[in-house]
């Protein structure tokens, strides 16, 4: 299982509030998944990467589907928002990021 990881900030900019962020990730629905699911829900594969959010989580905070690219949330999607919230005056220069060794890791 690959693990990746993305910035969730000009989302952020571009939004109005962290459900609104979700929704525009591709989150779906509100189910916890604590393991990886057996079988995507939107389109039946059962291939998943991990996928860690900076600024909001240390660890992955989704399954995403290798296929559809759906996500499904290993945390509690309430918990996952009040987390975005806490990003709200943080600021970032994307100029100073280094540039992923792999296509694995998303900007």
């Amino acid at each position: 299982m690959i693990g990746r990881v993305a910035s969730i900030f000009p989302v952020i900019h571009n939004t109005q509030s962290a459900h609104e962020v979700l929704d525009a990730l591709g989150v779906c629905g509100k189910k916890v998944y604590k393991s990886c699911p057996k079988s995507c829900p939107v389109c039946q594969s059962k291939v998943f990467s991990t996928l860690e959010l900076i600024g909001v989580c240390s660890t992955p905070v989704f399954w995403e589907c290798d296929d559809c690219g759906a996500l499904h949330c290993r945390r509690d999607r309430q918990w996952i928002e009040n987390r975005i919230d806490r990003l709200e005056n943080l600021w970032t220069n994307p100029n100073d990021w280094e540039e992923p060794e792999s296509k694995n890791q998303l900007n």
